[in-house]
């Protein structure tokens, strides 16, 4: 996928703090600013690394071409994610040590958590 230089350090950035706190336990990740049809300033990148495995299991980030979600698309997620969470307090996995909140949150694309519509559902779990 291509990305700008910002977004590429705010990945690396994840990664590695995830692997300093024993978050992901593996991945690999490739990326270049010499691919062509590149412009001035974008990198290509492809990738994919295992989180949350804090919360047991975890899951699998990808790094890869995906079409853009549109404002109404967000916002259909945005509804489905808040039920998704009222859902998992309401069955008790709070109570687990689980947040269900982070272990969404984490699940969900880099490009959704950096949109700034998140602190809208962490208001309303």
């Amino acid at each position: 996928m291509k990305v700008s230089q910002d977004q590429l350090v705010s990945f690396l950035s994840d990664i590695k703090q995830r692997v300093a706190t024993g978050d992901s336990l593996e991945g690999a990740i490739s990326y270049s600013c010499l691919a062509e049809g590149l412009k001035s300033g974008e990198w290509q990148v492809h990738g994919a690394y295992r989180i949350a495995n804090t919360y047991g299991k975890g899951t699998l980030r990808l790094l890869s071409e995906h079409p853009q979600a549109n404002a109404t698309q967000l916002n259909a997620a945005l509804v489905h994610l808040e039920a998704l969470v009222q859902f998992a307090y309401e069955q008790g996995f709070h109570e687990l040590g689980y947040d269900p909140l982070n272990v969404i949150i984490n699940a969900l694309p880099v490009e959704l958590v950096n949109c700034g519509s998140l602190p809208r559902l962490a208001r309303s779990a």
